[in-house]
């Protein structure tokens, strides 16, 4: 739990610099975007693979 909450206020203060530094600029934008694609397709396939694998090797 301490690490949920410590991750959670270091996310926070990576936002706050970000905002700071960037604010809404198309730097800001790019960044984001760049950090978010990679995340929902890892997402993606690894629920691909959870719900194809698990029940595999359930058996």
């Amino acid at each position: 739990m301490a690490a949920t909450l410590g991750s959670t206020l270091l996310g926070f203060m990576r936002e706050v610099v970000s905002a700071k530094y960037y604010g809404t600029r198309w730097e800001m934008d790019t960044f984001l975007a760049a950090a978010v694609v990679p995340t929902i397709l890892f997402g993606v396939f690894n629920g691909a693979l959870v719900s194809a694998l698990v029940p595999t090797f359930s058996e």
